[in-house]
């Protein structure tokens, strides 16, 4: 479809902006799980604009869409990076749950043997107490640090190999602009190149994994170029 519009600065400025002016933001933000903020970050970081140089306001060129919903859900490439990260939170819960668990046995033993112990076995176990404590609370940085660096790898991840299939679509298709549609209002005629997109992701996660190429999560030799 061939649509005035205004100039790829103009579009940019609006990517830049979307998802802030909505009420409850705030609120809202601090509801989202992991994988929700992950896609409303992809929302406002892969709406991508292929335009001409030197377009003036108003020119008219050609629109595509992609819907990130169903990137998401349906993705074979997009779904092995969600696991893995989910795997990371979890493995990284375990081990803190391990420690909760040990600082609790040695928190109940010394409540309930507290006035039956002699004052050395009694500062023994608050010391080991302690130390329990504080390795708990140095696993629970380390882990919440371990899977922010994950989840920021995976945004990195999906956003540099969804743009690279985007651009190499749009242009296949003669496509200048394309639209994330989880923004748009109206989109009636725009060409929608999700399916497109899904499968030469996809189809290069398959060859990756059959050439031995980076486990989920990382980026496939394409998206380092």
């Amino acid at each position: 479809m061939i649509a005035a519009i205004p100039t790829c600065s103009c579009i940019l400025a609006r990517v830049e902006t979307f998802g802030s002016a909505w009420p409850g933001k705030e609120s809202t933000m601090k509801t989202l799980n992991p994988m929700q903020k992950l896609a409303l970050f992809l929302v406002s970081m892969i709406v991508l604009c292929v335009c001409s140089s030197g377009m003036s306001e108003a020119a008219e060129i050609a629109l595509g869409k992609i819907d990130l919903r169903v990137l998401y859900a349906k993705s074979v490439r997009i779904q092995a990076i969600f696991q893995e990260l989910e795997k990371a939170r979890l493995d990284s819960m375990a081990q803190v749950q391990r420690l909760a668990s040990e600082y609790e046995v040695v928190e109940n033993r010394l409540k309930a043997e507290k006035d039956k112990l002699k004052p050395e076995e009694r500062q023994k176990l608050e010391h080991e107490l302690k130390a329990k404590q504080d390795d708990l609370r140095a696993e629970q940085e380390a882990a919440r640090v371990k899977v922010s660096l994950k989840r920021k790898s995976a945004e990195n991840t999906i956003m540099m190999e969804a743009k690279e299939v985007v651009a190499k679509i749009a242009k296949q298709e003669g496509l200048k602009v394309i639209i994330a549609e989880g923004s748009l209002i109206y989109a009636e005629g725009i060409p929608d190149i999700t399916d497109k997109v899904m499968k030469a992701l996809d189809a290069q996660f398959s060859a990756d994994k059959k050439k031995g190429a980076p486990a989920a999560g990382q980026p496939s030799e394409g998206s380092k170029r």
